[in-house]
């Protein structure tokens, strides 16, 4: 049996069962790509043991129940640089509750993508995104060049020159909002 048709709940514990124990729906599994993994694996253990810190992983929890577990996908391409703009009002009101911004949400972003949790990863990714935003005049691009102090423009050489250097980038598939699932109705 699929671990999303089962009801109940699961138990995932902070640090690798040393931290605080945080109690889910089953359907946080369907966000959660690692708990989907770990509870098809072990279908009668209902407590996930998880490398996260009790701060992040409640702000992950928080947002997966804000949602009832049933997150939009984030809209792409993005429409502007404002993120209101290109976040759903409940994602929108979790950044701004939590006090994200594109230099703190680094960690968030990691542990999504630890966690398998495409959606939230996208909603960081966004945020990031939502800051360099440039718009498609010549006067934004060149008032953005300015504002972050860009020197030069980006080449093709230094484009290849950066896939040789990082060239996981590419291969990890992340950031790809195509590659979300679709929302259930």
């Amino acid at each position: 049996m699929d671990v999303e048709e089962d009801e109940g709940t699961l138990q995932l514990v902070c640090e690798k069962g040393q931290g605080k124990t945080f109690v889910v729906q089953r359907q946080f599994t369907k966000l959660c790509g690692l708990a989907k993994k770990t509870m098809n694996d072990n279908p009668d253990d209902v407590k996930i043991l998880l490398d996260i810190s009790e701060n992040t992983l409640a702000k992950i929890v928080q947002w997966a129940e804000y949602h009832h577990y049933a997150p939009p996908k984030v809209k792409a391409p993005l429409q502007s640089g404002d993120i209101s703009k290109n976040l759903s009002e409940v994602d929108y009101k979790f950044v701004m509750q939590h006090k994200l911004t594109h230099e703190n949400c680094k960690t968030l972003l990691e542990k999504c993508h630890y966690l398998d949790c495409k959606y939230l990863e996208a909603v960081c990714i966004c945020l990031i995104a939502s800051h360099f935003y440039v718009g498609k005049e010549i006067d934004s691009i060149q008032k953005k060049k300015e504002e972050l102090d860009v020197k030069e423009d980006l080449t093709l050489e230094t484009v290849e020159r950066l896939k040789k250097e990082f060239p996981f980038i590419e291969k990890t598939g992340v950031g790809h909002l195509e590659d979300l699932p679709e929302k259930e109705e």
